[in-house]
């Protein structure tokens, strides 16, 4: 399905200054479902990226897009892929490490960002195919991490667009970056372009954005953001304050 004038804006939230504490304010500016989420991590690093990423959805929704809390209301599909119940905005979420990430637009969209970390070949066959495999050991050792969480979240960010996420067996299909924010999904018995765009943050993690929109070159939006600055912002204050 094409879409015109198809937009793309990426929001990084760099959650580092809030990770000895969870404020109570960030708590209460959560929606109902993303508090109760919150409640099931048990270790503190999860709860705060977790609620991180509720509140940068928040922020973007009703701060930057103007929508009321009745059309930023999340709902869950069957393969538990979320979204907006008024339809208004495609948005996905992740987060990895010190960061929250979220990718909104008019069109259906996943985003993944990872923190790379060391990865043993043995792995590369659970998610990756025997050709991805045989690439990623051909590369000198210092760059295969690198590579390996690339190509990870070029796959998922692909299956989060799709709605299958995790369910998908990443081992069954390739993803081959191609020039100008492209990429080809191949599997065994098709192959599709879509539009994916990845970059590398801070120098240890990657993120990834994959659109249902082929054959189109949306202008990217990517904003940098800490959880204090869009706590102390006016239009925070002013929509969530009587929280």
């Amino acid at each position: 399905m094409q879409y015109p004038e198809v937009w793309l804006k990426v929001f990084v939230c760099d959650i580092s200054d809030m990770q000895h504490e969870l404020p109570q304010q960030v708590i209460q500016l959560l929606e109902p479902e993303r508090q109760k989420q919150l409640a099931k991590y048990i270790r503190h690093d999860d709860k705060l990226r977790c609620a991180a990423a509720g509140l940068l959805l928040r922020y973007v929704l009703q701060c930057l897009f103007g929508l009321s809390d009745a059309q930023s209301q999340t709902v869950t599909a069957e393969n538990g892929k979320p979204y907006l119940k008024s339809g208004l905005v495609q948005f996905s979420l992740s987060h990895s490490g010190s960061l929250a990430a979220g990718a909104f637009s008019n069109c259906p969209v996943g985003l993944d960002v990872e923190m790379m970390r060391k990865i043993k070949p043995e792995i590369y066959r659970h998610c990756m195919t025997d050709d991805e495999c045989r690439k990623l050991m051909l590369l000198p050792e210092n760059q295969r991490d690198s590579a390996f969480f690339r190509l990870w979240t070029m796959k998922e960010s692909f299956t989060k667009m799709t709605g299958l996420g995790l369910y998908d067996d990443f081992s069954r299909f390739s993803a081959v970056p191609l020039p100008r924010n492209e990429a080809l999904i191949i599997r065994p018995k098709f192959s599709e372009k879509v539009f994916l765009f990845s970059e590398m943050l801070q120098e240890n993690y990657w993120l990834s954005v994959c659109l249902d929109s082929e054959h189109c070159q949306p202008d990217i939006e990517l904003s940098l953001l800490t959880i204090s600055e869009i706590i102390e912002r006016k239009e925070v204050k002013n929509v969530f304050g009587d929280q």
